[in-house]
């Protein structure tokens, strides 16, 4: 029972096992010599699609890196042990300041040097159909990187989505 105005005993548990046994190599060292190190990014400002190149030490060529931007995967060219083409996949969502990781498999994830290890991805229009008609007509928009929640604007005037797919909307 707590009791106002007085000091309580604090008691911390876990729940401990007890410790594991070791069957065979149990050792770890870690080397910053191997670390792979990310310290040039072509292009922070993207677009879906886009490619971009990624340079720095230790990113090793025997193995294909594994790139993300905001958990979804992008795909990787041309790796070496210095750099490396990266691409966006279409259908990324736009954001800004998105995380990048780059997972170099049996090293494990690079450490950006003098970048903060983002990008930004912007949204992009490739087309308005029709260019012209009444307060009531009905637009078809199309372009990359929309999703759900996008707000849509003619003049000042917000406009509800009708339908949508994932390159086009309907307003």
């Amino acid at each position: 029972e707590l009791v106002a105005n007085q000091p309580q005993d604090v008691i911390v548990a876990t729940r401990i096992v007890e410790e594991a046994v070791c069957e065979g190599t149990c050792t770890f060292t870690f080397s910053t010599a191997a670390t792979p190190i990310i310290n040039y990014i072509s292009s922070n400002s993207l677009q879906p699609g886009d490619s971009f190149i990624i340079s720095g030490s230790n990113l090793d060529s025997s193995t294909t890196p594994i790139v993300t931007i905001n958990g979804q995967e992008c795909s990787v060219s041309n790796p070496s042990a210095y750099e490396m083409t990266v691409t966006l996949p279409e259908n990324i969502l736009p954001g800004r300041n998105l995380p990048i990781v780059v997972n170099i498999p049996e090293k494990g994830n690079a450490i950006f040097d003098g970048l903060d290890g983002t990008v930004d991805v912007k949204l992009v229009v490739t087309g308005i159909f029709p260019s012209s008609g009444t307060p009531q007509t009905l637009l078809s928009i199309s372009g990359y990187g929309f999703h759900h929640g996008i707000l849509v604007k003619v003049g000042n005037s917000p406009c509800p989505i009708r339908s949508s797919v994932q390159a086009r909307f309907s307003l």
